[in-house]
């Protein structure tokens, strides 16, 4: 199955380079189309203002309806309509958070300049530097890779992570990676003020979950696992210990929230538990969880890059390490010792847990001495720093 998707994929890549295409025009899409949401949804929206650009969001049909009102320049294509295709073949750039796959699983991208934004700042080791990667590449497999080397430009929040995954993705991406940080982390920088944006987003979600507005929101947002299916849930705490969080939830005026890693988000309705709140469903699978990071107070999290907002706006960060040594050995592992690269403070079990949330304040502003080199980049100037990229390969084209 995978060698014949490779040679219908030579073939719609031979047919991609005989399109004429636009120098003007961008298609932008992410997580495969399934969502509106990561540094491709923020970067699209800058480029509202730049009126001298086409600009097309490819994506499901599911992601229509969590579309903004678009300007003149701006417009929405179902991906792999006719009209998906035909903006694929005839764009000149493509900007993705993922792979060209998320406008395209197929080579629609022939001549075109490929943008790669990532999608965070990550603690995790990636491709072929996890202890998990198993993946064994056929003849035609390495024949793909090598029509795809060097062909995707990396843009990176830091040096460190910059190296990292290019040397876990040998022979993949353009060197050098592009200095330029994350735009997600462009609109928590310069958003983090805004305090009536934040209550629209808290009404909104608010509404979206059935969350209540007078509590303090704690996240729980958990990475995802690749030898597992399971992630620790509060939902399911043997009784003694639920109680005892429920009594410190209680007089904090805190809740908990829920918000599972995007690839294992399930079709079951939210469901509410006492102070812990699990939102799931459509309405979860299709938010932009960069606005969720900026109107909740706290997060509990394990390895995920959903810490780094947090840590920009000055909230709690607490690292909940419970797997730690199955994490780093046996599933995905970790770039550096949590200990070095933690943006919050680290609870090794459930106990240490309860305690820190007993006093949250302390794992705020307490980061790693590793840490602020994984940000370097992040000044608040990444969808600036693309927009002159972009031009600037389209005019030595």
């Amino acid at each position: 199955m995978r060698t014949l998707k490779n040679l219908i994929n030579l073939c719609f890549l031979l047919l991609g380079h005989l399109f004429i295409r636009n120098k003007r025009k961008i298609v932008f899409g992410a997580w495969e189309g399934c969502s509106y949401s990561d540094n491709p949804k923020f970067l699209f929206e800058y480029f509202f203002d730049h009126q001298e650009w086409t600009i097309v969001w490819v994506g499901n049909k599911s992601t229509k309806t969590t579309i903004p009102k678009l300007p003149a320049n701006a417009s929405f294509a179902v991906r792999h309509s006719l009209l998906g295709i035909w903006h694929a073949l005839t764009a000149k750039t493509w900007v993705f958070s993922h792979s060209p796959n998320d406008i395209s699983i197929v080579a629609l991208w022939g001549n075109a300049l490929l943008i790669d934004t990532c999608h965070g700042v990550a603690l995790k080791k990636v491709g072929e530097s996890c202890p998990s990667f198993k993946k064994k590449h056929s003849m035609l497999d390495n024949f793909w890779r090598h029509i795809f080397s060097n062909k995707i430009y990396l843009a990176m929040p830091s040096k460190l992570q910059g190296e990292n995954t290019i040397k876990s993705f040998p022979g993949l991406f353009q060197e050098p990676f592009l200095p330029f940080g994350s735009t997600t982390l462009d609109f928590i920088i310069h958003e983090k003020a805004n305090i009536r944006l934040i209550k629209a987003l808290r009404k909104k979600f608010a509404m979206l979950f059935n969350l209540p507005l007078d509590k303090k929101w704690i996240v729980y947002a958990p990475t995802f696992r690749h030898t597992t299916s399971v992630n620790f849930s509060f939902r399911s705490l043997p009784i003694d210990k639920s109680n005892r969080l429920s009594e410190i939830l209680t007089k904090n005026n805190a809740i908990i929230i829920e918000k599972l890693h995007p690839g294992s988000i399930t079709d079951a309705p939210a469901i509410q538990c006492d102070n812990i709140f699990a939102i799931s469903g459509p309405a979860a699978k299709l938010l932009e969880p960069h606005e969720l990071w900026l109107s909740a107070d706290a997060i509990i999290s394990d390895y995920s890059s959903a810490v780094i907002p947090f840590y920009l706006q000055s909230k709690p960060v607490i690292h909940f390490a419970y797997d730690y040594d199955f994490y780093v050995n046996q599933d995905t592992g970790l770039i550096a010792d949590l200990s070095d690269i933690r943006f919050g403070l680290i609870a090794p079990n459930f106990d240490e847990l309860c305690g820190l949330l007993s006093n949250i304040d302390t794992a705020r502003n307490n980061c790693g001495k590793m840490a602020p080199q994984l940000i370097e980049y992040e000044i608040g100037d990444a969808c600036n720093q693309y927009l002159n990229f972009i031009s600037h390969m389209l005019i030595s084209d």
